[in-house]
């Protein structure tokens, strides 16, 4: 190889680490490469014997050294930046994307695994949580409302018009697991929750700015009922839940608006109409948590001033599959801290196969 092919060579070498980095390790690596540079310059102009020419070495090492934990530093951050964290009251709830789509290499005696639609989970773990069941989007809706009087076909007849992913969510696959037997939380004309009075008291407020008349009690419940989505009397059950829910791109039939997560999130987050309390997203992955705070309202027929209920959603966009991972949980449940501790580390443990 001729002096000029090596010289080329060389240049190439030293042109390809500078393209492998990032764009502020570049321009140190680009210090280095000329500091470098200009150090053999100076090795070669000075005499062996010189003082200097033992440190040059030295200081081209020092000058490696830079490069080095200026690249570990680089991808430490890179590291730190795919890990979403979100907080739940007191808790606090960190889901690494990097981790979400590796490959499982390990196999848990506790790990649920769907290979038709390419993920795994670790089941919570625990005496009163129930075996997984996989079930439908009826099913799950129906689960909730108890003495509910819902016909199927209707229901979907309405959930196709209403929402524009309605044959999504038709088509949906969910695996539900549970702990123990739900509670009971009962809703009367003394029930409320923290937003619907905040809303209230804001209309009231802007009548009395503006000299208008006053509504009626009649009419004050009339709006309260209307914005908690109810009429008279209802009934839900409520327990800590964990719920992988599974929809196909190719269900999504519109094409007026972008079919990626965004839309879906805010879908999703109008149609349950609760107050969110933590967003974050990263890449492909959008994770929130809500928290509503129900007043006056009946527990097992016990009423409570106040009882706090936290839901947490993940949305990641998989290949040809959308997953939305949700979970639901309060402090004021029985066994809430190992209940809690359970539900997180199922909820970090999901992962979309390779």
């Amino acid at each position: 190889m001729s002096k000029g092919e090596e010289k080329s060579s060389a240049k190439e070498k030293r042109s390809s680490i500078i393209d492998a980095v990032s764009d502020w390790i570049k321009l140190l690596a680009l210090i280095v490469l000329v500091a470098e540079a200009v150090i053999l310059v100076a090795m070669w102009q000075t005499p062996h014997d010189h003082s200097m020419y033992p440190i040059y070495p030295f200081i081209m090492v020092f000058l490696l050294l830079i490069v080095i934990v200026a690249v570990i530093y680089d991808r430490t951050q890179e590291r730190k930046s795919k890990i979403v964290s979100v907080s739940v009251g007191e808790n606090a709830l960190a889901i690494d994307s990097a981790k979400t789509r590796a490959p499982q290499t390990t196999s848990d005696k506790n790990s649920y695994s769907n290979s038709l639609l390419k993920y795994s989970i670790n089941l919570p773990s625990g005496n009163d949580w129930s075996e997984p069941k996989e079930i439908g989007y009826f099913e799950f809706y129906n689960s909730i409302l108890v003495q509910s009087e819902l016909k199927k076909k209707e229901f979907k007849q309405n959930l196709r018009i209403n929402n524009p992913y309605g044959k999504m969510l038709i088509n949906a696959n969910i695996l539900q697991v549970c702990d123990g037997e739900p509670a009971l939380i009962g809703f009367d004309q003394e029930s409320s929750t923290g937003a619907v009075e905040h809303q209230i008291k804001e209309w009231l407020a802007v009548l009395k700015d503006e000299n208008m008349e006053l509504p009626s009690d009649e009419a004050i419940q009339e709006r309260r009922n209307r914005l908690l989505q109810m009429e008279g009397d209802g009934v839900i059950a409520f327990g800590a839940k964990l719920n992988v829910m599974t929809y196909h791109k190719k269900d999504i039939d519109f094409d007026y608006m972008s079919k990626g997560l965004t839309n879906l999130f805010l879908t999703m987050a109008m149609s349950t109409a609760e107050p969110i309390d933590s967003l974050m997203a990263n890449d492909d992955t959008i994770l929130w948590v809500t928290r509503t705070k129900l007043i006056n309202a009946l527990v097992n027929e016990e009423r409570h001033s106040s009882f706090y209920i936290y839901r947490l959603y993940q949305l990641l966009d998989g290949n040809g599959l959308i997953y939305m991972n949700t979970a639901q949980w309060s402090p004021q449940l029985e066994s809430s801290v190992a209940t809690w501790d359970s539900l997180k580390n199922s909820f970090e443990s999901f992962k979309i196969k390779k």
